[in-house]
């Protein structure tokens, strides 16, 4: 989807261009755990905490303000990432774009979570990927 196309951008703006020295993310061994954590188990508890339940809870409650909701979600979606400042700002704009997938999905479809959890995971196992197979 567009959503993973437009995260994927940001972390290679981040990772090679910006900041191409510095190791802004995660760094775990490769195995069968660490794929489980990645791909599936993180993204689930990640979209269920900042979008399921966070927006979701302000939706209910007819909140207005969708921007306000929008920056809160995102900005504590990246201090749960903080390994370091770069990967904070890296995963703002990951959070704003899975908030924002989130509230168009629930204008679409009855259970919003699934296509933001498909996101999430498919833009992690890409990175898993990447950093895991690409060296």
């Amino acid at each position: 989807s567009i959503f993973v196309f437009i995260n994927l951008s940001v972390t290679i703006l981040f990772s090679y261009i910006l900041f191409p020295k510095v190791n802004i993310g995660p760094n775990e061994q490769l195995s069968v755990l660490a794929f489980s954590f990645a791909v599936i188990i993180i993204p689930l508890i990640e979209t269920l905490v900042f979008q399921n339940f966070l927006v979701g809870y302000f939706i209910t409650k007819s909140f207005s303000n969708i921007i306000l909701v929008t920056l809160i979600s995102s900005l504590l979606f990246s201090l749960a990432h903080f390994y370091s400042i770069q990967y904070i700002f890296k995963t703002f704009f990951s959070g704003f774009l899975y908030c924002t997938l989130f509230l168009v999905a629930s204008r679409k479809v009855r259970f919003p979570f699934i296509p933001v959890f498909i996101a999430h995971a498919t833009f992690n196992f890409i990175g898993f990927c990447i950093d895991y197979f690409a060296k």
